[in-house]
């Protein structure tokens, strides 16, 4: 059970760094004009 806690307590930190790291990648890189689309192409702006 330890050895069971010990591989959670990493991968939840792993994951944490993960998340954390994405978030400053889209924040301040310019991967966020591939993530989000630019919805004015796409059509959605017609709708309203």
């Amino acid at each position: 059970m330890i050895r069971f806690e010990r591989i959670l307590k990493w991968t939840l930190i792993f994951l944490f760094l993960l998340l954390i790291l994405t978030q400053w990648l889209v924040i301040h890189t310019d991967i966020n004009t591939y993530i989000n689309p630019v919805y004015k192409y796409i059509g959605v702006q017609k709708l309203f």
